[in-house]
C-alpha cells in the first residue's frame, strides 16, 4: 500500500498533533498575527502597484513611437495636405488616447488637422521653434481646459533628407489610464493614486469627489518620484487617515503608482483572526478540530501557490511555474498546473506569429493595391489616346511613383537605332538635355539581346569601366508581339539593391510602354496605308481614263495589286479591331464616357474600312481568276436564320420590319455555304441601306429544280436608266442619297459574279419610289 496519499498524511498529522502543546501554539499565533496580517497586506498590495505600474506605462509609451512614426511617414514628409489628414486621421482613430493631431510647415502655418478646425498659424506656440530646431518636446501632465483630464503635449519634427520641414503636434489624454485605476478594487476605504514626475495627480480613486488632492508632501509619494519600491507604515495620508502605503516606480516615465489602506480596516481585519484563534485554542482539547485546522492549512499552502500562479497568469506572466513538491493530488494538480502553462507559452508565442504574419500580409497587400492603382492608371491613359509621347511620359511617371528611383526614361529602337521616346526626373530642377545611347552602352546592350540587365553599382559593372559612377540604373526590353519596339531605363543616383517586387513593377509598366508604341506605330501604319492606298486609287484611275482597253491586262493587273494590297492592310485593320475591342470590353481598364465614344469610334471606322478592303479583295481575287469554290452540302433554311440573326440590329436602329417566307420544301442544297451567305448579307444589307420606312422580306422557294431566294423592299426604288449599270463595279447609281451611304459600289457586283461562278444567276425588278426586288436563283445539286 503506497504511503503518498492525502488522507495518510492526515493521519500522520493527527498523531503529531496529538503530543504537541496546543496552549503554546495558540499563544503564539495570537503574539504573531498582526505580523502575518500586515506582510500580506502589504506583498499583496506590492504585486498589485507592479501590475498596475506596467500596464500605466504599456498605456503611456505605446503613443510616442507610434507618433515617431507618423513624423517619419512617406505622407507627412512630402508635406501634401490630402496624404497628411488621411495619415493622422487615421492615427487618431487607431489611438484613441491622442486627442487630436496637428501639422505645421516651416512658417507656422498648419497644413492639416483632426476634426473640422479651420487652419491657423502657430508659430508663436510654445514649442515650435525648439520642434523646427530639430528636437523633440513631452510636456509636463496639464489639466485639460473643459475636461479637467490629465493631458500632455508630444511634439516632434518632421524630417525629409536630414532638414526640418515642419512640426507635428500632438495631445495625448491619460483618461482611459484614470478609468483603469478607478476600477481597481482595493478595498473599501482603500485608494490607488498615479503619481506623474511633476508631483501632479494623473488619477485617484477619489478624484470624483476630492479633485483638489495633493499627494506632494507624502512619504511615499517622494519614495516613489525617487524611483524607490516598497512599502510604509503608520503614516498620515491625504485625507488625514494612519495608513499602510504600497508604492512602485514606472521608470520609463519617471512616475509612480501609491496604495493605501486605512490602518482602522487592518486592525479590524487581525482583530477578527485573534478571535478565531482564541475560539480554535479553547477548542483545541478536541484533537481532531484542531488536526483538521492544521491539515487545512497544509493543504492551504499548496493551493496559494497556485492561486498566486494563476493571478501572475492572469496579468500575462506565463514565466512562474509552480514547484511540486509531493505525487499526492496536489502535486498532480500543480504538475497539471504547470503544463497548462506550457500549453499557454506555445499558443501565445503561435499567436504573436500570426500577429507578425499579418502585418507582414496587410503590407503586402497595401503595397499589392497601391501597384495595381499605378498600372490602372497607366491602362487609362492608354486607353484614351494615342499619342505616343504623352502615353510614355505617364508611364514614367507611375514607374517613379512606385519605385525609389531618381529618373526614368525611354528610348524607341526599329530594330538597328534607338532614338529618343521620353524622359521623366523625380527633382524636376535637375531636368536636362539626354545624350544619346552608346554603341557598347547598356541601352543597346537590352536593345539587341532583348533581356533585362540590372545593375546595382555603376562602379563595379564591365558596360560602365569608361563611366564609373556612384549610382545603380536597371535597363528592361519594351517587347510587344515579340518584337523589342524599344528600352526603359530606371536609374538611381547611389547604388541600390533590387527586390523581385520593385523588378516586378518595373516589368509591369514596361509592357504598358511596350503595348503604347506598338498601338502609336499600328495607328501611324493604318494611317500611311490610307493615304497610300487613295493616292494609288486615284493614280491608277487616272492612268486607265487615259489608256482604256489596255483594259484586260489592266483589269489583271489592277486586281492583282489590289488583292495584294488588300492583304497587306487587313492585318493592322484587324489589330486595331481587336485591340479597340479589348478596350470597349473594359479587359485593359474602366474606360469613362467620351473614351468609349472615341474608341467606338475609331472601332467602327475600322471596321468599315476593312469591309471595303474585303469587297476590293473579293472582286479582285474574281476578276485574278483566282475565286475558290467549295462544294458542301447545308441547310439553306439555317443560313437565312444566321443572317437574320447578324442584320437585326441594322434593322432595329431603323425601326424596319423583317419578315421571312420559307417555303416547307426548302432544305438542303449542295453549294458553297460561305459564299451563299455573303451573297444573302450583301442584298439584305443593300435594301436596309436604301430603306428609310417600311419593311424588308427574304422570301426562298423551290421552282424547276432552281432554289429561287428573293429579297424584297419598300425603299426608293430604281430608275430605268440605271438598270443598265447596276451590276458593274465600282458604280453607284444616282439616288439623290448617294453621298448619304457609304460604299464602294461593288456589293451587286460580287454578288453577280459569285452567282454565275456558282452556276445561278441574279436579276432585279423596281420602280422608283415604290420598291425594288432582288431575286437569285441557285441549282438544286
Amino acid at each position: 500500500m503506497r504511503f503518498n496519499k492525502l488522507i495518510y498524511q492526515i493521519l500522520v498529522v493527527f498523531t503529531v498533533v496529538i503530543v504537541v502543546c496546543l496552549g503554546a501554539s495558540g499563544w503564539f499565533l495570537l503574539w504573531v498575527s498582526e505580523d502575518i496580517v500586515t506582510r500580506n497586506i502589504s506583498e499583496g498590495y506590492k504585486h498589485l502597484a507592479q501590475r498596475i505600474a506596467q500596464e500605466v506605462e504599456a498605456e503611456i509609451i505605446s503613443v510616442k513611437p507610434v507618433l515617431t512614426l507618423l513624423a517619419e511617414s512617406r505622407g507627412l514628409r512630402l508635406m501634401e495636405p490630402m496624404n497628411i489628414k488621411s495619415e493622422i486621421d487615421r492615427t487618431q482613430k487607431s489611438f484613441p488616447e491622442i486627442t487630436s493631431i496637428y501639422v505645421a510647415g516651416v512658417d507656422g502655418m498648419q497644413i492639416a488637422r483632426t476634426g473640422t478646425e479651420e487652419l491657423e498659424n502657430v508659430s508663436n506656440v510654445w514649442g515650435f521653434q525648439v520642434a523646427m530646431g530639430g528636437d523633440e518636446i513631452i510636456s509636463d501632465i496639464y489639466p485639460a481646459p473643459l475636461t479637467s483630464e490629465p493631458m500632455r503635449s508630444i511634439i516632434l519634427p518632421i524630417r525629409n533628407d536630414g532638414r526640418v520641414i515642419g512640426v507635428v503636434f500632438s495631445d495625448v489624454s491619460f483618461g482611459r489610464v484614470m478609468n483603469s485605476v478607478m476600477d481597481v478594487d482595493v478595498g473599501k476605504n482603500g485608494s490607488v493614486a498615479v503619481v506623474a514626475n511633476n508631483g501632479r495627480v494623473i488619477a485617484h480613486t477619489y478624484m470624483e469627489q476630492l479633485p483638489e488632492l495633493d499627494l506632494s508632501m507624502l512619504p511615499v509619494v517622494e519614495a516613489v518620484l525617487a524611483g524607490q519600491e516598497g512599502s510604509m507604515q503608520g503614516y498620515t495620508d491625504e485625507l488625514g487617515r494612519q495608513v499602510i502605503g504600497v508604492y512602485s516606480p514606472i521608470p520609463e516615465l519617471g512616475w509612480g503608482i501609491v496604495i493605501q489602506k486605512p490602518l482602522g480596516d487592518i486592525d479590524a481585519d487581525i482583530g477578527q483572526l485573534r478571535t478565531t484563534i482564541q475560539l480554535a485554542t479553547v477548542g483545541a482539547v478536541f484533537l481532531a478540530v484542531l488536526a483538521g485546522w492544521l491539515m487545512s492549512r497544509q493543504i492551504t499552502r499548496p493551493i496559494r501557490q497556485l492561486a498566486v500562479a494563476s493571478e501572475q497568469v492572469a496579468q500575462g506572466d506565463l514565466s512562474t511555474a509552480v514547484e511540486v513538491r509531493s505525487s499526492n493530488e496536489i502535486g498532480v494538480l500543480a504538475s497539471s498546473f504547470n503544463q497548462m502553462l506550457e500549453s499557454l507559452k506555445k499558443s501565445r508565442n503561435e499567436l504573436e506569429q500570426r500577429v507578425v504574419d499579418l502585418q507582414r500580409a496587410e503590407s503586402d497587400l497595401r503595397r499589392y493595391t497601391e501597384q495595381l492603382e499605378a498600372l490602372r492608371k497607366a491602362s487609362l491613359y492608354l486607353t484614351s489616346s494615342l499619342a505616343l509621347q504623352p502615353l510614355l511620359e505617364v508611364i514614367l511617371e507611375q514607374t517613379l511613383k512606385m519605385v525609389p528611383a531618381d529618373n526614368a526614361h525611354i528610348f524607341l529602337y526599329d530594330g538597328k537605332r534607338l532614338t529618343f521616346g521620353a524622359v521623366r526626373w523625380v527633382d524636376e530642377l535637375k531636368h536636362g538635355p539626354y545624350a544619346d545611347p552608346r554603341q557598347n552602352g547598356l541601352t543597346y546592350t537590352v536593345a539587341r539581346s532583348g533581356e533585362r540587365v540590372a545593375i546595382p553599382d555603376m562602379n563595379n559593372h564591365p558596360l560602365y569601366q569608361d563611366q564609373p559612377r556612384n549610382a545603380a540604373i536597371i535597363g528592361i526590353p519594351l517587347i510587344s508581339s515579340g518584337q523589342v519596339r524599344g528600352v526603359m531605363n530606371v536609374a538611381y543616383d547611389k547604388p541600390h539593391a533590387y527586390d523581385e517586387a520593385e523588378i516586378r513593377i518595373i516589368e509591369l509598366l514596361a509592357d504598358q510602354a511596350a503595348v503604347a508604341i506598338m498601338n502609336a506605330q499600328l495607328y501611324e501604319q493604318v494611317q500611311n496605308y490610307t493615304v497610300e492606298l487613295e493616292q494609288r486609287v486615284v493614280e491608277r484611275t487616272a492612268e486607265l481614263a487615259v489608256a482604256k482597253n489596255k483594259a484586260e491586262e489592266a483589269d489583271r493587273l489592277k486586281s492583282a495589286f489590289l488583292a495584294t494590297m488588300s492583304h497587306e492592310l487587313r492585318t493592322p485593320l484587324n489589330s486595331i479591331i481587336g485591340f479597340t475591342g479589348i478596350m470597349l470590353q473594359g479587359l485593359a481598364g474602366p474606360l469613362n464616357d467620351e473614351q468609349t465614344k472615341q474608341l467606338g469610334m475609331v472601332n467602327s471606322s475600322a471596321s468599315h474600312l476593312l469591309d471595303l478592303i474585303n469587297d476590293v479583295l473579293d472582286i479582285s481575287k474574281i476578276e485574278a481568276g483566282q475565286l475558290e469554290i467549295t462544294s458542301e452540302l447545308f441547310n439553306m433554311r439555317e443560313v437565312i436564320d444566321k443572317v437574320v440573326l447578324a442584320v437585326r440590329p441594322q434593322f432595329e436602329r431603323k425601326d424596319l420590319a423583317l419578315v421571312t417566307t420559307i417555303a416547307p420544301d426548302v432544305d438542303q442544297i449542295v453549294c458553297d455555304e460561305r459564299r451563299v451567305e455573303q451573297i444573302l448579307i450583301n442584298l439584305v444589307g443593300n435594301a436596309i441601306k436604301f430603306t428609310e420606312k417600311g419593311e424588308v422580306s427574304i422570301e426562298c422557294e423551290i421552282s424547276n429544280g432552281w432554289l429561287m431566294t428573293r429579297v424584297v423592299d419598300t425603299g426608293m426604288g430604281i430608275k430605268a436608266k440605271d438598270m443598265d449599270i447596276l451590276f458593274e463595279a465600282f458604280q453607284q447609281i444616282d439616288t439623290g442619297l448617294t453621298r448619304q451611304h457609304e460604299g464602294t459600289g461593288l456589293g451587286l457586283s460580287i454578288c453577280k459574279k459569285l452567282l454565275e461562278a456558282l452556276g445561278g444567276e441574279i436579276w432585279v425588278e423596281s420602280e422608283w419610289g415604290v420598291g425594288s426586288t432582288f431575286t437569285f436563283t441557285l441549282p438544286m445539286i
